[in-house]
């Protein structure tokens, strides 16, 4: 796929900020990102999670998350899946460390969607946060109709969105902030290009 001139207007340059020179995206002022960890040896990885743990924030067990008891935005069923996969104890993931996440992040999101393969900064960060809320599976199927544009797939994700606030019970609670989320990753286009 084809990657983002990543040129950025003089007038809408964070100061501090290089963007996609020695980055993979610059910084959007509507949110505050975590420190770059290197915990995984994989530079776009541990840039991109900087962005992902903007959104996720602590621990959370809401009665209208589906996903039910969450922390750093993995959820109780993925943090017993990843543990049992590769022989680890079983925890409260209200314990989870950012290292044990990275790793569930890292293994069970973004290998499995094949973000690696995609060059352009901004469809790479759409597509591992998709393939985190919505799952490895439906993410390359969003980015298999998109054709690799990033408006498509926004609007592909919009419209998942839409559907389960409105056919899943309870979920119209989560709608808001599941279109803030999306929103804040398709505003970061305005300071590329």
């Amino acid at each position: 796929m084809k990657q983002n001139s990543c040129k950025v207007n003089e007038k809408k340059t964070i100061p501090g900020i290089n963007a996609c020179k020695g980055s993979i995206l610059p910084i959007n002022p509507g949110y505050k990102l975590m420190a770059k960890r290197n915990f995984i040896d994989n530079d776009k990885f541990n840039e991109l999670m900087t962005h992902i743990y903007a959104y996720e924030g602590g621990f959370s067990d809401k009665k209208s998350d589906l996903g039910g008891r969450t922390n750093f935005g993995v959820t109780q069923s993925t943090f017993d899946y990843y543990n049992k996969k590769y022989n680890f104890p079983l925890k409260d993931v209200k314990d989870i460390t950012y290292d044990e996440a990275d790793n569930v992040y890292y293994k069970l999101f973004y290998n499995r969607s094949n973000v690696n393969e995609i060059d352009d900064p901004l469809l790479s960060l759409m597509h591992f946060d998709a393939a985190i809320n919505h799952g490895p599976m439906n993410a390359k199927k969003f980015l298999k109709q998109s054709g690799g544009d990033v408006n498509k797939y926004y609007e592909l994700r919009l419209n998942h969105y839409r559907k389960q606030a409105q056919n899943v019970e309870g979920q119209n609670l989560n709608y808001n902030g599941w279109l803030n989320r999306l929103n804040k990753i398709k505003s970061l286009q305005d300071l590329i290009d």
